[in-house]
């Protein structure tokens, strides 16, 4: 198998807030924190990424994925995955960023 390094797979961007823990972000900023909560689809890190950014980044790799025939091995952060997850079972794009996705885990996606 040839390795492929694709850079759409980086997580998702927090912008100014890039490093910090969740609970870094609500204690700085807790504003930011609870717009953020109340739509993560959309809402988009100052400076930074939305889920809707990274789809729309993820777009063409999802589809180069699509045409694949021989088996692939995706390595990704946990965003990440939920977006290619969600979108390769047809999951509503407003849900795919709650997702779960276990670490440490190999999923398995078999086409029909």
């Amino acid at each position: 198998m040839r390795p492929r390094v694709w850079n759409n797979l980086d997580e998702l961007y927090a912008g100014i807030f890039d490093g910090l823990t969740y609970s870094e972000i609500q204690d700085r900023a807790p504003e930011e924190f609870e717009q953020r909560q109340q739509n993560k689809l959309s809402y988009r890190y100052p400076r930074g990424e939305s889920y809707l950014d990274v789809i729309a980044r993820l777009d063409k790799m999802i589809h180069e994925l699509e045409r694949q025939r021989d088996p692939v091995l995706v390595v990704a952060h946990q965003g990440i995955l939920r977006i290619v997850y969600a979108y390769m079972m047809g999951v509503e794009r407003e849900k795919a960023p709650f997702v779960k996705i276990p670490l440490n885990t190999v999923i398995k996606l078999v086409r029909n």
